[in-house]
């Protein structure tokens, strides 16, 4: 077994300065047209490693401090738009703890059955996995957005405790996530042929911050996700994903990608992505 307790800490600072021309009602940061931002990132972490399984608790946190000037024209044109005055908030800085715990299993054995399709000794891995985050909820709504968006929902996101990629929004959650992959692994190369993912993520409390303010009625559902990669001999892959609204009763979005390599610096490429958004209007027809 492997025990090594991990410890990072991190600072960033920033200056931003927005050039908005009369664009004074573009979404945040709005009026703050110049930012100082001090980011402090710290984590403590205790991995348990060892061929069959791992576990590994963290303890992180994050602290943001911000320096705004308002831009007295944008203020003056965005009163003047609303017809009242129009005093922009105080930027507000947070400081926020996150629990996570990430454990897994791993379990292989010889594939003789894929020998045939492969032409090679392959071995066959099973591999669940779950996930918990905490982090508590806290008001965002005063803190401007400079470099920070949704980071989305997929394989790679659902085991992350942000639902938020930058450093002005830290989402506050209690949720755990299931997963199981499989993997198909040359035994002489360990050169992976195929994968197969399937996880669920439960939240127990709706997340209530928001992009661009608080969420008004979080929900505690999750969609189901799927993804598959095969890559045969050649230089062929082909991706597979989906994402499944188990509410809705349907595929939310698709995804298929395939490439071929033929030489060093040549490649071919095809992909294909169907979103589906909800109707704005409800009608007959939808």
């Amino acid at each position: 077994m492997i025990s090594l307790a991990k410890t990072t800490f991190s600072t960033d600072y920033t200056r931003f300065a927005y050039a908005l021309g009369s664009n004074f009602n573009a979404p945040p940061p709005g009026a703050y047209t110049q930012a100082d931002r001090t980011v402090v990132k710290g984590a403590l972490s205790l991995p348990q490693i060892t061929p069959g399984y791992y576990i590994t608790p963290t303890i992180s946190f994050q602290s943001n401090t911000y320096n705004a000037t308002a831009n007295p024209s944008a203020v003056a044109l965005i009163s003047a738009a609303k017809g009242t005055s129009v005093n922009p908030a105080a930027v507000q800085g947070f400081t926020i703890p996150t629990f996570s715990l990430d454990s897994g299993l791993a379990f292989e054995r010889d594939a003789s059955e894929l020998k045939g399709f492969f032409w090679r000794d392959m071995l066959l891995t099973m591999e669940p996995r779950a996930f918990y985050a905490f982090t508590p909820y806290q008001s965002q709504a005063n803190t401007p957005i400079f470099d920070t968006a949704d980071a989305g929902f997929g394989v790679s996101q659902i085991f992350t405790a942000n639902t938020f990629i930058g450093n002005d929004r830290i989402a506050d959650t209690n949720a755990a996530t299931l997963g199981l992959t499989s993997r198909m692994i040359e035994s002489n190369t360990g050169a992976e042929r195929a994968n197969v993912t399937l996880a669920q993520k439960q939240q127990f409390t709706g997340q209530k911050v928001g992009l661009n303010g608080n969420i008004a009625s979080p929900t505690t559902y999750s969609d189901t996700l799927g993804s598959a990669s095969v890559r045969l001999l050649g230089n062929f892959s082909a991706d597979m994903f989906g994402q499944y609204n188990t509410q809705l009763n349907r595929f939310v979005q698709t995804t298929v990608g395939a490439s071929w390599r033929p030489t060093v610096g040549r490649s071919l490429n095809f992909g294909y992505r169907n979103v589906w958004s909800p109707p704005i209007q409800a009608s007959a027809q939808n």
